[in-house]
C-alpha cells in the first residue's frame, strides 16, 4: 500500500526572506505554505548562516545537539550542531555550526570576508562548498531521526542537497529508518558549474560515507556529481516543462555536461513541475496568486505520489543497469 503524503520534509540552502537568494527561495517558501494551508505537516531545514539573526526572526534554541561524522581522506572526525526552530505555517529547523555561522553570504565570499583569506577575492565560491552540503544533508536526517517523525517526503532543492537521497538509503544507520520514505529532487540550475561536485573523490568518499561504488558510478566532468548520484535513489524533476525539454531533447544539454541525456541513458525521465516559481509569473501579475499557488502545490503533489509509488516498487534498484554505450557516446 502507498503511503499518504502527510508528512513532508524540505532541505534547502535558501529559504523566504530569511536568506533571499535566487529564484530557489521564492519557490520553497511558497510552495511549503501551499502545502502547509492543505492540512499536511511541513518542515523545512536550512543552514544558519552568519548573516542571519535568528533570534530577532523569531527563532529559539532547542535543547537538542549532536555531533554529525565529517571525515577528511586521512583524519576521522565529527562537528558540532545545534537546532534553531520556529513554528510559523511550517516548522522551520535552522542547522547551527561553526561551519555555516563564519559565512557571511549564501554561497560566496564577501569584500570583508574576503581581506582576511589568503588567495580569496570577493565572489569567490566558498572553498568548503561540498562540506557545507554535507553537513546540511546530514543533520537534516539525524534531526528528523532525533525527532522520530514518520517522514512521507523528503524533498531535497538544487544539487546542493541531491545527495540525500543515496545518504538515507547506502548508510546503514539510515536506511532502515528511511525505508518507506520517498525522496524527490528539484533541478533549478542544471548548468555544469552548478552541479556541486568534488574531483577529489578520496574526499568525497570520506566525508560522505558512501561507498566507493556510488563515488566511481556518478563521475560527470571529471567530478563526483551529486545530480547523476540523485538518480539512483529519488525522483528528479525541473522547475518547468521547457525546462526539462531543455535538458532532455535539446542540444542546449550540453551547457548541463549532458546530465539530461545521461539520465535518460539511465532511464530516469526528468520531468517538469508546473512553472509558478518566479516572482514575475503572469499569474501573479494579473493578481491570479491563489490560482497560480494551487497549480504549484498541485504540481508537487502529483510528484510526491509518483515518488511514493516507486519508492513501493523499490526504487534502489531502478537504475542499477547502465547503457554503457549510450553514455560512452555523450561523454565522448
Amino acid at each position: 500500500m502507498i503511503r499518504a503524503c502527510k508528512n513532508i520534509w524540505v532541505v534547502s540552502r535558501e529559504y523566504g526572506s530569511l536568506t533571499n537568494g535566487g529564484e530557489v527561495y521564492h519557490l520553497v517558501s511558497r510552495l511549503t505554505a501551499a502545502l502547509a494551508r492543505s492540512g499536511r505537516d511541513v518542515s523545512v531545514v536550512l543552514p544558519l548562516y552568519g548573516f542571519m539573526e535568528p533570534e530577532d526572526a523569531g527563532f529559539s534554541p532547542l535543547d537538542i545537539a549532536f555531533t554529525v561524522d565529517m571525515s577528511y581522506a586521512r583524519q576521522e572526525r565529527r562537528e558540532a550542531v545545534r537546532i534553531w526552530h520556529k513554528k510559523s505555517a511550517v516548522d522551520i529547523y535552522l542547522i547551527g555550526s561553526p561551519r555555516f555561522r563564519e559565512k557571511q553570504s549564501l554561497y560566496t565570499y564577501t569584500a570583508a570576508e574576503a581581506e582576511k583569506m589568503v588567495g580569496i577575492r570577493q565572489g569567490d565560491r566558498h572553498v568548503d562548498y561540498f562540506a557545507m552540503n554535507i553537513l546540511l544533508q546530514k543533520a537534516a536526517v539525524c534531526l528528523m531521526i532525533y525527532l522520530d517523525q514518520e517522514v512521507d517526503i523528503i524533498h531535497c532543492h538544487n544539487a546542493h542537497t541531491a545527495l540525500l537521497p543515496a545518504l538515507i538509503h547506502e548508510n546503514e544507520g539510515f536506511r532502515h529508518y528511511f525505508v518507506k520514505t520517498g525522496c524527490l529532487v528539484t533541478i533549478y540550475n542544471a548548468a555544469a558549474d552548478s552541479h556541486q561536485g568534488v574531483a577529489d573523490l578520496p574526499f568525497a568518499k570520506a566525508i560522505s560515507g558512501l561507498p566507493a561504488r556510488v563515488i566511481q558510478r556518478n563521475i560527470l566532468n571529471n567530478q563526483f556529481d551529486p545530480l547523476l548520484a540523485a538518480a539512483d535513489y529519488a525522483v528528479m524533476n525541473t522547475v518547468s516543462e521547457s525546462y526539462a525539454r531543455q535538458l532532455t531533447e535539446t542540444d542546449e544539454d550540453e551547457l548541463s555536461g549532458w546530465l539530461g541525456h545521461i539520465l535518460m541513458g539511465r532511464g530516469v525521465r526528468l520531468t517538469g513541475a508546473v512553472n509558478a516559481a518566479s516572482r514575475d509569473n503572469e499569474a501573479l501579475k494579473s493578481g491570479a496568486e491563489k490560482y497560480a499557488l494551487d497549480k504549484l502545490k498541485k504540481s508537487y503533489l502529483d510528484l510526491y505520489l509518483k515518488t511514493l509509488t516507486i519508492n513501493s516498487e523499490g526504487l534502489p534498484k531502478r537504475h542499477n543497469t547502465v547503457d554503457r554505450t549510450f553514455y560512452d557516446a555523450i561523454i565522448s
